[in-house]
């Protein structure tokens, strides 16, 4: 029996991430005012029509970021952080997976090309914009990489401030693009993300020289590992971004007007939103979880007082939010939306629970490279989301639809909180010693 003292295992968990879990709160509140000021700027500068076109193909671009190097960033920040005792191996891993991972980018460019042109796009007009904007796929996995290498290392302090300035680099050569169109967009993103990159490879001269000059070769037992652990994160990944964007179509199949799917996606908007603040919680974490995931009594201390604060801290945020429901619809959105309230609602009730459990356990789970219990999660999850929409929206309409979503999260989270309890507490983690 572990003698615990909530609130005094609270402050010592505080005390612990506090510092850390500011800096990047900050740089995650930074990066969601900015984003918001970036829409506003470019919805007034680019026609109806322009943005409309833009969304569409930041859109197909999003469908290609989920199978971005089939899941190598993961593999990076997993393998990395559990050796980063050893440089040598640490960064032999980084290497393999920055050079592979440009590979299968590079290929996935060339079929995006070609599916592209051979395939008749809602918008037509748009394809040749398309063509110019995926290639950013090789800079932004040149810019991911160098950033989990400060994750593993837990340098979040200088993790934050990268994130700021790429987060202002980025909204300056959007907004300043805007006002040449379509093609402005697409250059002023690049120029920003050049030099984000410039800027951080000066940032982290020595890692990229470590990366360069590494001469540690992997075994073949490590790379089979390091694939199965990406490609089975990358199918849960792509899972769930997947299921989110089949939740709104749902909705507008199921119930053809376009004014509920405006209000549900209206509904929408905030739950997903403050998810960055669990998750500015969790990238704190993980890199000491995974860098402990063989010592069990770590693990039983920390892990049972991180679900602890992340409930507290998810709790406090969605009453405040379902207590202020009605006026966030209104400032955010006008009267038009309050039909959206009451989704809404639901749906905050769903984040409270996901976050603390589903999220938790997932990412507990991926430091424990269980990721297929994490992936039939996804699965088992999706089918209910699916199965119960179909059922709900026709019967209760967008009400229908957050009880869907909130049913199935909740299922989601007993299946992984379950399995995460079982593994630490109950089941076989090797009790080796650590430092960290």
């Amino acid at each position: 029996m572990i003698r615990f003292s909530v609130k005094g295992e609270i402050k010592e968990v505080w005390k612990k991430v506090k510092n850390n879990f500011i800096q990047i709160f900050s740089a995650n509140v930074l990066n969601k005012i900015v984003s918001m000021v970036v829409n506003m700027v470019i919805t007034r500068v680019l026609t109806t029509a322009q943005y409309g076109s833009w969304s569409y193909i930041f859109n197909l671009y999003s469908y290609l970021t989920l199978i971005s190097a089939f899941g190598l960033l993961n593999g990076a920040f997993q393998f990395g952080a559990e050796n980063r005792d050893n440089k040598d191996k640490e960064f032999s891993f980084y290497k393999y997976c920055l050079k592979k991972g440009l590979e299968i980018d590079f290929l996935i460019i060339i079929a995006g090309t070609v599916f592209i042109e051979v395939s008749g796009l809602a918008l037509p007009d748009v394809k040749y914009y398309l063509v110019a904007y995926i290639p950013m796929l090789l800079l932004e996995y040149v810019m991911q990489m160098l950033l989990t290498i400060l994750r593993c290392e837990n340098r979040i302090k200088e993790y934050a401030r990268v994130l700021n300035i790429n987060t202002t680099f980025n909204a300056l050569g959007t907004c300043i693009g805007a006002f040449g169109g379509i093609i402005g967009i697409v250059i002023g993103k690049y120029l920003a993300i050049f030099v984000s990159l410039i800027v951080l490879m000066l940032y982290m001269f020595q890692e990229t020289k470590s990366i360069r000059d590494s001469t540690d070769v992997l075994l073949l037992s490590e790379i089979k590992e390091l694939w199965h652990f990406s490609a089975m994160a990358c199918i849960s990944s792509a899972m769930n971004s997947l299921l989110y964007l089949l939740d709104v179509s749902m909705v507008t199949s199921l119930l053809a007007n376009p004014n509920l799917t405006g209000i549900y996606k209206v509904a929408t908007l905030i739950p997903n939103a403050v998810s960055f603040i669990p998750s500015s919680v969790i990238v704190v974490i993980l890199p000491n979880i995974i860098a402990n995931n063989k010592n069990r009594n770590w693990l039983r201390k920390h892990v049972k007082k991180y679900y602890i604060y992340m409930g507290l801290l998810n709790m406090t945020v969605a009453m405040v939010i379902i207590l202020f429901a009605p006026l966030i619809i209104f400032i955010l959105s006008g009267d038009k939306y309050a039909d959206a309230v009451t989704p809404f609602r639901i749906l905050m009730i769903g984040f409270a629970i996901s976050s603390t459990f589903r999220s938790l356990s997932s990412n507990v789970l991926f430091g424990l490279k269980k990721v297929n219990i994490n992936m039939i999660t996804s699965i088992v999850s999706g089918g209910a989301d699916i199965f119960l929409n179909y059922f709900f929206i026709k019967r209760y309409g967008i009400i229908g639809a957050a009880f869907a979503t909130v049913i199935s999260e909740t299922i989601a989270s007993i299946i992984a909180f379950t399995y995460t309890y079982l593994l630490i507490f109950k089941g076989q983690v090797q009790n080796v010693r650590k430092n960290n």
